[in-house]
């Protein structure tokens, strides 16, 4: 259950990131709402996982979808 936890903690950092655009410098309200809210989740999700993983693999596998994010992008 943990590694379920710790996929949606990604993907709900993935859709709050994917707003940070939209936001317009965090001036348009409702994107901005629903990107603090894909965080909040993220972080939520993110310690339910910790609970059973050790910190090693969480950072890891945050460490590398952030890499593929950054590489994606350039």
């Amino acid at each position: 259950m943990s590694y379920f936890y710790l996929a949606l903690a990604i993907a709900a950092e993935v859709a709050g990131t994917s707003l940070l655009k939209v936001t317009e410098e965090f001036s348009k309200l409702i994107p901005t709402t629903f990107l603090v809210i894909f965080y909040i989740i993220s972080f939520w999700l993110m310690t339910l996982a910790l609970r059973d993983l050790p910190l090693g693999v969480v950072y890891r596998s945050e460490e590398r979808r952030v890499g593929k994010e950054c590489r994606s992008r350039w």
